[in-house]
């Protein structure tokens, strides 16, 4: 009985060593897949990325040339304003010193056509409250 007894445990211990062994091997393949996988996927990452950060240097440099255009663009605009306005303030004061009498008059009317609708304004406002 001791030696099929211990060629039972030398058996159990040969089948236990295999599946041990097995076990090793499938854990090294199933590492050595994922890792596979995870060298593809980063390479993929990179790929991606190097196509990627050329297309966000673009739109930057897009982004930077239509702000610089839109600067100039007020600055034109601020500049043409100025002179629309220094324009007109010369043409009145001309007309002013030309037409004394006739610039207080008109002063005197848009003045009173302006105290006319901030009243009417302040009644209606008044109305609608109460």
């Amino acid at each position: 009985m001791t030696s099929s007894t211990s060629k039972a445990a030398h058996t159990a211990r040969n089948v236990s060593d295999d599946v041990l062994h097995s076990a090793e091997k499938a854990v090294d393949s199933t590492r050595d897949f994922a890792n596979d996988a995870l060298d593809k996927a980063g390479n993929k990452v990179r790929e991606m990325r190097s196509n990627v950060d050329p297309l966000v240097d673009q739109i930057t440099a897009k982004a930077q040339e239509l702000a610089h255009r839109g600067i100039e663009l007020a600055s034109d605009a601020k500049y043409r304003a100025q002179e629309k306005l220094s324009r007109y303030t010369d043409a009145t004061g001309r007309y002013v010193a030309e037409q004394p009498m006739r610039s207080v008059l008109i002063a005197a009317a848009a003045g009173a056509a302006i105290a006319a609708v901030i009243l009417i304004a302040t009644r209606n406002t008044n109305r609608n409250r109460y």
